[in-house]
């Protein structure tokens, strides 16, 4: 039987054992090396927080200083890797001081938006510069969600990306990252905004998870009893409708 192996780009706002606050850190943590140890090319995208650059860590330059526009503000970000404990799987580490030097994982700022934004983009940017083609982009959670619209419009043009595919994994919908419609042009996709739920945006607003959900090549949950739970109005929060089968 020949096996085929992927190359995954996995982004997750918490990878245990650099970053977690709960089960996604989890996720983020075994899934990847579980990957791995199938033979798959495993590269993980995280913030470098103040707790891993304060951490026993070890970390190479991979990239230094690369501009990002994002409405009107310009933002520079680098990148260090590291390597997953008990696996060889890549770690990149996204390090933006302005976004990502603070005391939490998760804040009440009102630049949270842009915090996931950026690591979006750069997760494809350094995609680019490494000029590795990813088969699959495994996005979890609302913070990574942009991650699918991203791939299909604002890098579409990019033949390394010609035959991605993007998983979006929903690990708890009660979180679904919805902000005034004002965050868009602040995140770099006023250009897109058309593609954003329509309704959500005459009323003011825009949904990470609800984009990623309307993008996604294909969408999993962490377990089936979860993924029947969020398809019913009960537990659905809203989504239900646009989850259901």
């Amino acid at each position: 039987v020949r096996t085929l192996f992927m190359n995954i780009l996995f982004l997750s706002f918490e990878v245990a054992p650099f970053a977690k606050t709960g089960g996604l850190g989890d996720v983020g943590g075994a899934l990847p090396r579980a990957l791995r140890k199938k033979g798959h090319d495993v590269r993980v995208v995280l913030p470098f927080y103040r707790r891993v650059r304060d951490g026993k860590w070890v970390f190479r330059r991979v990239l230094d200083d690369v501009g990002l526009q994002l409405g009107t503000r310009r933002y520079v970000f680098s990148v260090v890797a590291g390597t997953l404990p008990d696996s060889d799987a890549i770690v990149y580490f996204v390090s933006c001081p302005a976004l990502y030097d603070r005391g939490s994982i998760y804040t009440s700022d009102a630049d949270e938006h842009v915090r996931f934004a950026l690591l979006s983009w750069a997760s494809l940017k350094i995609c680019q510069f490494l000029r590795w083609a990813p088969d699959v982009v495994h996005a979890n959670d609302w913070q990574a969600a942009l991650l699918p619209l991203l791939v299909k419009t604002m890098f579409g043009w990019d033949k390394l990306f010609a035959k991605t595919k993007t998983v979006l994994t929903l690990h708890n919908v009660g979180h679904q990252g919805t902000f005034g419609a004002h965050a868009i042009p602040e995140i770099g996709m006023a250009e897109v905004s058309q593609h954003f739920h329509q309704d959500e945006l005459a009323a003011g607003r825009g949904g990470f998870l609800l984009t990623g959900i309307l993008f996604a090549d294909a969408i999993t949950t962490v377990s089936p009893t979860y993924a029947r739970e969020i398809q019913s109005p009960e537990h659905g929060v809203g989504l239900d409708g646009f989850l259901r089968a």
